[in-house]
């Protein structure tokens, strides 16, 4: 780099010598000097600020030149926020905050990740602990204007023993509690609220506590964004029916409207009870997302679903006891209409239930569906009651997402799906872009041999529009699908394009790039079956770098079938 002051003259020798005499006393410079030095002055500033902005843009240089050399990258502040949360549990708040400050003790750039407000805005609490509402605001004091996040584990629960009738449960202000209920009752940013194993009377006491006065309402509560309430008993209260039956409800009419999220997770009851469900209607036309876990309730829940017009995300799962959803109650209600919902995850193992549910669900947006199904009759009949299938109605869902799944048993599927009708679904829904399989055992080779059929009986290609495939294995010793069957899958897949290549025509542009071969099972150096699949991991490597090289398809991760000794080399 060539560096060139100035094209004006530097000054002379002899005023240079005369400086360090003028340094050196008090005596001021005479007027030519005083001209001489400024002259200087004028050349020199510029010059200086120059070759600071060419310093800073050379170390901004040599900085990036280094980092690409570096083996180890600097990973954004989100990033790193990210890293912390997985490695860390939050679930124990105390242990939690301390891991962050070491964390925040190794550098500076860990420093502001590890004080980062998301981390500490999430507290959980045991209602059988001691505390104090300053120890909250203490566990908050690094969240800043973050939204807070406040869970309240009932453990403990100071609520009293309902068959003990000296306990007036119904004052009972336990000190987490009251330490909640009065953050809740300041200007504090909670947006989420969740009330875990617990019963409802401890989300009546929260209700009861939120304020001394009976009819005032924190402004806080009815600012609440999300909430979730996972009860584990039925509710003390019940009344008398005839034929021994006793009625119980769940009573949700005090929810905030302000909720754009709701969770209920509620206990499976007795054979005499009959329960109820009650929401509050002004809540539900604001949902976006509702999750309902429980084994009773068709007509209520129906009745509730009505009203949440707004709905984008529904989940449904039932606890799977030996409770019904048709247990109680007669389903007469018209069809349900959800115009917004893009997402379902339904797990409802009642095949009747499910026969009764999904016919009255109108669902023209759906675009990702999860489902469970018994068996091949139920899946086929559970996609047809969607509209999924081939329908003409006008407001039949265009799906894009499709994940099945099938009940396994420790990791072990029940059933195995017969290849014919996974090739009949999936001919049946042209918008299909990305299918996941998840623990479902099938004959990967004759899958691949209908495929060939239907091509050459001249039918459309089923695989060009799919985007991406899943396909997983609980516990990753299964022999679900096979490495050879999975090479020839993605030639299957590719065959049509290699056709188009050699008979000269234009390659049209493949959206297929992953495929996702693995299992959920996250081994690791102490697990002995990992042990035992150390060399067929190996050898399965060789057949990734086969796949990526000559089908240009990113592999996530690879599942290894037993019989692993046809990968070899």
């Amino acid at each position: 780099m060539t560096l060139s002051l100035n094209d004006e003259a530097p000054v002379s020798e002899p005023a240079m010598v005369n400086m360090t005499h003028l340094l050196n006393s008090n005596n001021p410079p005479d007027t030519s000097e005083a001209a001489a030095f400024q002259k200087e002055v004028d050349v020199l500033v510029p010059t200086v600020s120059r070759l600071r902005a060419q310093l800073k843009l050379a170390e901004a240089k040599l900085l990036q030149c280094r980092s690409v050399l570096s083996a180890i990258r600097k990973f954004p502040q989100e990033i790193l926020v990210q890293l912390f949360t997985l490695a860390l549990d939050r679930g124990d708040g105390k242990n939690w905050r301390g891991a962050l400050v070491q964390l925040g003790r190794v550098s500076k750039t860990w420093y502001s990740a590890a004080y980062d407000p998301s981390l500490w805005a999430d507290v959980a609490l045991r209602l059988g602990d001691i505390g104090s509402p300053e120890d909250v605001e203490v566990m908050f004091k690094n969240s800043k204007a973050y939204p807070r996040t406040v869970t309240l584990q009932g453990h403990g629960c100071g609520c009293g023993n309902p068959e003990d009738p000296s306990q007036e449960w119904q004052y009972c202000f336990h000190p987490w509690r009251v330490a909640v209920t009065e953050l809740l009752c300041q200007s504090s940013p909670v947006q989420r609220l969740v009330l875990a194993n617990s019963s409802l009377r401890c989300f009546t006491n929260v209700m009861s506590s939120l304020s001394a006065e009976p009819h005032r309402v924190p402004q806080a509560w009815c600012s609440l964004r999300s909430l979730a309430l996972h009860f584990e008993n039925v509710p003390e209260y019940r009344i008398p029916l005839g034929s021994k039956k006793e009625i119980v409800t769940f009573d949700f009419g005090s929810l905030p409207p302000s909720l754009t999220s709701l969770s209920l997770k509620l206990p499976s009851c007795p054979r005499d009870v009959i329960p109820r469900l009650m929401i509050n209607v002004d809540a539900l036309k604001h949902l976006a997302s509702l999750s309902l876990k429980c084994d009773w309730g068709v007509p209520d829940f129906l009745t509730s679903l009505r009203y949440s017009t707004n709905l984008t995300v529904l989940h449904l799962r039932d606890n799977r006891s030996q409770q019904s959803w048709l247990g109680f109650g007669h389903v007469s209600d018209p069809d349900v209409l959800l115009p917004k919902l893009h997402t379902l995850d339904f797990n409802i193992r009642d095949p009747k239930a499910s026969a009764t549910i999904l016919p009255l669900l109108r669902l023209p947006a759906l675009a990702n569906l999860r489902i469970f199904a018994s068996d091949d009759g139920d899946l086929r009949n559970a996609l047809e009651h969607l509209r999924v299938i081939s329908s003409q109605d006008s407001l039949a869902p265009r799906l894009c997402s499709l994940s099945i799944w099938f009940y396994s048993w420790m990791g072990v599927p029940s059933h195995r799906m017969k290849e014919k009708v996974l090739v009949d679904i999936l001919s049946r829904i042209p918008s299909l872009r990305h299918l996941a399989l998840d623990k479902i055992m099938f004959d990967a080779r004759q899958f691949t041999d209908l495929i060939y059929q239907s091509m050459q009986r001249g039918e459309p290609h089923i695989l060009p529009a799919i985007e991406s495939i899943e396909l997983v294995d609980a516990q990753g010793m299964l022999d679900v699908f096979d490495i050879d069957a999975f090479l020839e899958l993605v030639e299957v897949r590719r065959r049509p394009f290699q056709l188009q290549a050699l008979v000269g025509a234009v390659r049209r542009p493949d959206p297929f790039r992953r495929i996702t071969f693995g299992n959920r099972r996250r081994p690791d150096g102490s697990d002995f079956s990992y042990k035992r699949l150390v060399r067929p991991w190996e050898l399965a490597a060789r057949a990734i770098e086969q796949i990526e090289e000559s089908y240009d398809v990113v592999v996530d991760r690879v599942f290894v079938s037993r019989d692993w000794k046809r990968l070899g080399p």
